[in-house]
């Protein structure tokens, strides 16, 4: 029963919360024990796992559409977690899951976390590392909260938890998660605004929700009286029980419930930034290496004779081909690409960073770059899709830092629609 029985911890502000649960059947799982401890956890949890809920606002959160499957999927992914994130990799923690995946397209979740900042966090439960500790997005909670009130398999909706010291939000779209962000109550007090910023965002990239689900009767209201649809959000009524039989509030322990799903197989999500890929992706890379070295040695100089044969003929194709792309690309920096920077230069708010722009063999242009506000972000997508010739979308927009150096990193998708 060890590996069917998990312990999902809450931290919030020097206080724990704790829910055990254990895999009952397909249908759900048992909660055998929920309680919140003002002064910290520090008793013994039941055997079993330990995972630690990490608040979004203290990680990146990406979905990434690639098109390519298998071994070309994953490298695209580990690229993402080399070159696309806003600290240094070597101290990244992070996980990957296919939401969904069709005619060699895949809809990817990605998040990671840099590890400095998860060693505060994650200090109170040193001691209990040797039960397996194991670090989730709430994301994946709210995400499974959702999934469990029956909202996320078709249309686009929203869905916000507020808790006492923090708010969360998504957008799911046809079951694919495509926008999340958190924040603290402190610093965001109103959170009916910081939807309402959301949606607007969504809205200059055509997608709009069909309704907000939150777990606010109050936000329900605030945001009905400005036009929006909503409904409740709450966990089905025999988890409610359930959580009730053990002594606990179902709406403080939603979020703990949505990622027991998610942990115990019933949920359709599952990520770990403790389980650390990328060195175990390099490690089995190198095994095979040393495998395979001693047939490679062994070949090398029968290969050898071939290869200085084809080595002449190979240098003047090459030699051939380089005058060919220099001449290309010599063209592309001299016309079309000093317009484009020109355009678009024209185009940035004086709160943004632009750090990255890079074009594909299609002509789409890829824009990265960081906002010291989320409106400089909407302001820049507007410029952007009022000038004429482009158009433009937004890819992700994720908080990073916090408090005072707080930043939101974007990723945008702009399309030339031909000569002005």
């Amino acid at each position: 029963m060890f590996e069917k029985t998990f312990n999902i911890v809450e931290l919030v502000n020097g206080s724990a919360r704790l829910l055990s649960v254990r895999s009952k059947d397909k249908s759900g799982f048992q909660v055998l024990q929920a309680a919140e401890y003002p002064s910290g956890l520090n008793k013994a949890l039941p055997r079993g796992a330990v995972t630690v809920i990490l608040p979004r606002e203290n990680c990146v959160v990406r979905t990434l559409e690639i098109e390519a499957e298998g071994a070309a999927l994953q490298a695209e992914v580990l690229k993402e977690a080399e070159e696309g994130l806003p600290f240094e990799k070597e101290k990244s923690l992070w996980d990957s899951a296919v939401m969904s995946s069709a005619r060699g397209k895949a809809f990817v979740l990605f998040s990671a976390a840099a590890s400095d900042q998860l060693k505060s966090l994650l200090k109170p439960l040193q001691v209990f590392e040797k039960q397996g500790l194991s670090i989730v997005p709430s994301t994946i909670g709210l995400y499974e909260l959702l999934r469990l009130s029956g909202a996320a398999a078709n249309g686009t909706c929203m869905a916000v938890y507020i808790s006492k010291d923090r708010f969360e939000l998504l957008v799911s779209k046809n079951g694919v998660l495509i926008f999340s962000r958190g924040a603290s109550l402190l610093e965001e007090p109103d959170v009916s605004a910081a939807v309402k910023a959301a949606a607007e965002a969504l809205a200059m990239t055509g997608i709009i929700p069909d309704k907000v689900l939150s777990n606010s009767a109050e936000l329900n209201e605030k945001l009905e009286k400005s036009g929006m649809k909503t409904a409740l959000l709450a966990l089905p009524p025999e988890l409610a029980a359930g959580l009730k039989s053990a002594g606990a509030d179902p709406v403080n322990f939603a979020l703990c419930a949505g990622i027991a799903s998610a942990l115990t197989g019933h949920g359709a999500l599952k990520l770990n930034l403790n389980s650390n890929l990328a060195q175990e992706g390099r490690s089995k890379d190198m095994l095979a290496i040393l495998r395979k070295a001693g047939f490679a040695v062994s070949a090398l100089f029968l290969v050898l004779t071939l290869v200085l044969f084809f080595m002449a003929k190979s240098a003047e194709k090459q030699a051939a081909e380089l005058k060919s792309a220099l001449s290309i690309q010599g063209g592309l920096s001299g016309r079309v690409w000093s317009r484009v920077l020109v355009d678009i230069s024209k185009t940035v708010p004086s709160e943004v960073i632009l750090n990255e722009l890079s074009s594909d063999n299609k002509g789409d242009l890829t824009a990265r770059g960081s906002s010291a506000t989320r409106q400089g972000v909407t302001v820049f997508l507007e410029n952007l899709n009022k000038l004429p010739g482009y158009s433009a979308e937004l890819a992700f927009a994720n908080d990073a830092g916090t408090g005072a150096k707080l930043a939101v990193q974007f990723q945008m998708k702009i399309r030339q629609r031909g000569e002005k």
